[in-house]
C-alpha cells in the first residue's frame, strides 16, 4: 500500500484511475499494526537494557507500569483537547456539525435569510489595507467565517423546508427524470449540499435523476454532469475527464440547446436554486409550470422526455474505435471523444454505436452490419484481412463506409482500390498531430470549435446526414425497465426485416446486462444501451463468469481467514486443557538427557540451560 501511494503520487502515470488521498486512510489504518509492533519492540530492547544495568529497576517497573500507562493516555488526550481547540479546527468542525443534518421537523415556510455582521467588509477592508492577505491573521479569518455562519441552524431548517417541499411534488410526478441545479460552492447557505441531499432523497423514494453523489460509478456522467453544469451556477467535473466539461463553447450555447438534450436525456423538471438561472428559464418558451419551494424552484418542461424504451427513428452508425474512460487528452480519436462531438451538436439522428471490438475480424456477419446504417473505421485491426478487405467491400455497395486515414496496409490496400467500394468516403486527418492537454479541470477553460475532432465530426455528420436509412414501424416498439430486468415488446403492422429494429434503451450501458441468443448490447450515445429486435426481447442483468469467480475467491478467502484464526485461537486452548488434565499431571516426568554438545536438554529442565560433565 505505501509502494501505491508513492508509486500514485510521483510517478504515476495521468490515466491511471488512483488517487494518494484517498489511498492514505487506508495506508494508516494498515499502519497501526506494524507501527504497534516497532514501539513494542523499542520498548522490550530498552527496558532490557534498562533491566540489564539496573537490575534491582524490574520491581519497580512492574509496580509503576499502570501509572505511566495512565500518565501517557492522559497526555496523548489532552494533545487531542488542544488540537480541537485550534480556532480553525475548532470552527471546521462547529460548521460541519450544524450543517451535516436537517432538522427532524421544520416549518413549510421558508425562514428569513441569514444577516450578515454590516461590518464585516469594513473590517476586511481595514484589515487588507494594513497588511496582505498572506499576513491576516487566522484569528481573524476564524471570527469573519463564524459571522458568516452565525445562523446556521436556521438556515438548516430552511434548506429541509425547501427539499421537503421538492420531494412531496416528486412523489406524484414521476413521468421524467429531475436535473438537479448546482448552485454555488461557497455561498454561506451551502445550497450545494442541499444539491446532493435532493440527488440522493429523489433516488431513494423512486425518482430518477440525472446525476449523483458518485459520479465515477457511471459512464454517462461524462455526458450528464457537463449538462447539468451548463444549466447550473458552478460546473462540477471532478473524477472524469470529458471535453464537454472543459468546452467554454458547450457551456455557453443557447439556453434552448441545453434543455433539448436534457430533455434527450430523459428529463422533465429542472430543480433550480440560483436566481439568475431561474430568470432565464423563464423566459424560454420550452419551459412551462414553474413550482417554488422555499429557495428551490421546479420547473416543468412543455413535452415529455423520449420513452425510456423506444425505437430509433433512422439506422444508427457502428464506430470502429478505441475506448477508454479514464484520463484522456483533449484531440485524442477514440469512441468517446466522438460522442461528445455528437451529443455536442445536439444531432441525434444517426447515433454513433460502438463497436465490441477494435478488431475488424470480430465485426459480425454481413446480416448483423447490415442492421445499421454506416460504418466508420478509425482502427484497422485485422488477421484475416483479405476476408475483412472483402466484407467492406459488400457492405460499401449499399450503404456509406466512412474510411479515417491510417497508416495501415488495410486502409492503404483500400486508398488503392477506392474505386471497388462505390459508397466509401476516406476523410484525411494529420497522424502527426498533437493530442492536446490533459482533461483534468474543475470547470471549462479551453474552446473547440476549432479543435481536429471537431473538424472531422463535421464532416462525418455531413455524409451521415445525407443517407439516412428511416426504420420502418418504428412505433411498433414499447418497453419498460424493471431492476434487473428490461421488457423490450415488438408488434410490427408488416413481416420483421431481417435487420431488425434498431432499439434504445435510455439506462447505462454495462457489459453485464445480457439479451437472448443472437441479440448483441451495443453502447450508443451518450453511453445508453442499443440493441436490435425481431420479436419481443428480455434484456437481464446477471453477473459474469469473472464475478461469479470472484465472489468464489472472496468466499474462499473469508473461510480461510476465519479458520486460520479460529485454529490459531483454540489449538493453544486444547493444549493447555490437555497438559492440565488429570493424566497429564499424573504422568511420570522424563528423565533429562544430555543433547549432542553435552547440554541437558531445555524440554527436560523448564527450559534452563546447565552445563554438564560428560
Amino acid at each position: 500500500m505505501l509502494a501505491a501511494v508513492i508509486f500514485t503520487a510521483a510517478s504515476a502515470p495521468r490515466w491511471l484511475p488512483l488517487q494518494a488521498n484517498r489511498l492514505m486512510p487506508t495506508l494508516y489504518f494498515l499502519l497501526a499494526v506494524p507501527v504497534s509492533y516497532a514501539l513494542s519492540t523499542g520498548w522490550d530492547v530498552a527496558t532490557g537494557w534498562l533491566f540489564r544495568w539496573f537490575p534491582r529497576v524490574r520491581p519497580l517497573s512492574v509496580r509503576l507500569a499502570p501509572y505511566a500507562l495512565c500518565g501517557l493516555l492522559l497526555v496523548v488526550m489532552y494533545w487531542y483537547y488542544a488540537a480541537a481547540r485550534v480556532p480553525a479546527v475548532e470552527f471546521f468542525y462547529e460548521y460541519q456539525a450544524r450543517l451535516a443534518d436537517y432538522p427532524a421537523s421544520v416549518s413549510a415556510a421558508r425562514l428569513p435569510s441569514p444577516a450578515a455582521d454590516p461590518a464585516r467588509e469594513e473590517k476586511w477592508a481595514d484589515a487588507l489595507a494594513d497588511s496582505s492577505p498572506a499576513d491576516v491573521k487566522l484569528r481573524d479569518i476564524a471570527d469573519a467565517f463564524g459571522n458568516d455562519h452565525i445562523r446556521d441552524d436556521e438556515i438548516a431548517a430552511a434548506a429541509a423546508a425547501s427539499i421537503e417541499g421538492v420531494l412531496d411534488f416528486a412523489r406524484e410526478r414521476r413521468d421524467g427524470r429531475y436535473l438537479v441545479e448546482i448552485p454555488a460552492q461557497y455561498s454561506v447557505e451551502a445550497a450545494s449540499f442541499d444539491s446532493r441531499a435532493l440527488n440522493s432523497y429523489l433516488g431513494a423514494q423512486g425518482n430518477q435523476t440525472l446525476t449523483v453523489v458518485y459520479r465515477e460509478a457511471s459512464l454517462n456522467s461524462i455526458f450528464m454532469f457537463p449538462q447539468v453544469g451548463a444549466l447550473s451556477n458552478n460546473p462540477d467535473n471532478f473524477g472524469f475527464s470529458s471535453v464537454l466539461g472543459d468546452d467554454l463553447d458547450f457551456a455557453e450555447q443557447p439556453l434552448a440547446k441545453h434543455l433539448m438534450r436534457a430533455r434527450y436525456l430523459g428529463a422533465r423538471y429542472l430543480v433550480i436554486h440560483t436566481p439568475a438561472m431561474k430568470e432565464r428559464l423563464a423566459r424560454e418558451p420550452e419551459v412551462g409550470e414553474r413550482h417554488d419551494f422555499g429557495s428551490w424552484s421546479v420547473f416543468e418542461l412543455r413535452e415529455p422526455p423520449p420513452p425510456p424504451v423506444r425505437a430509433l427513428p433512422f439506422r444508427p452508425a457502428l464506430l470502429v474505435s478505441d475506448f477508454t474512460v479514464k484520463g484522456r487528452r483533449g484531440n485524442e480519436y477514440n469512441y468517446v471523444r466522438f460522442a461528445e462531438e455528437q451529443f455536442a451538436d445536439g444531432w441525434f439522428d444517426v447515433l454513433l454505436a460502438r463497436a465490441p471490438s477494435t478488431n475488424l475480424d470480430a465485426l459480425g456477419t454481413m446480416r448483423e452490419l447490415n442492421q445499421f446504417g454506416a460504418l466508420i473505421i478509425d482502427k484497422y485491426e485485422c488477421e484475416r484481412c483479405d476476408l475483412v478487405y472483402s466484407q467492406l467491400r459488400t457492405f460499401s455497395q449499399n450503404r456509406p463506409l466512412i474510411l479515417l486515414m491510417d497508416d495501415s496496409s488495410l486502409f492503404n490496400r483500400i486508398r488503392a482500390s477506392i474505386s471497388d467500394f462505390p459508397q466509401a468516403t476516406i476523410i484525411e486527418r494529420d497522424p502527426d498531430a498533437p493530442p492536446g492537454a490533459w482533461l483534468d479541470n474543475h470547470s471549462a477553460t479551453r474552446r473547440y470549435t476549432s479543435s481536429p475532432p471537431r473538424q472531422l465530426w463535421a464532416q462525418i455528420r455531413r455524409i451521415l446526414e445525407s443517407h439516412k436509412l428511416p426504420v420502418e414501424d418504428a412505433a411498433a416498439v414499447s418497453g419498460e425497465i424493471k431492476g434487473n430486468t428490461i421488457q423490450i415488446n415488438y408488434d410490427p403492422a408488416a413481416p420483421t426485416p431481417e435487420s431488425g429494429a434498431p432499439v434504445l434503451v435510455s439506462t447505462t450501458y454495462h457489459p453485464n446486462w445480457q439479451a437472448e441468443p443472437g441479440h448483441v448490447i451495443y453502447a450508443a450515445d451518450p453511453m445508453y444501451m442499443l440493441t436490435f429486435v425481431r420479436r419481443p426481447t428480455r434484456l437481464t442483468y446477471a453477473r459474469s463468469r469473472i464475478d461469479v469467480a470472484g465472489v468464489w475467491a472472496s468466499a474462499f478467502v473469508l473461510l480461510a481467514l476465519l479458520g486460520f484464526t479460529l485454529g490459531s485461537t483454540a489449538l493453544p486452548l486444547l493444549a493447555r486443557r490437555r497438559g492440565s488434565s488429570p493424566a497429564a499431571r499424573t504422568a511420570p516426568a522424563p528423565s533429562p538427557g544430555l543433547n549432542g554438545r553435552g547440554q541437558v536438554e531445555e524440554a527436560a529442565l523448564g527450559g534452563v540451560y546447565e552445563d554438564s560433565a560428560d
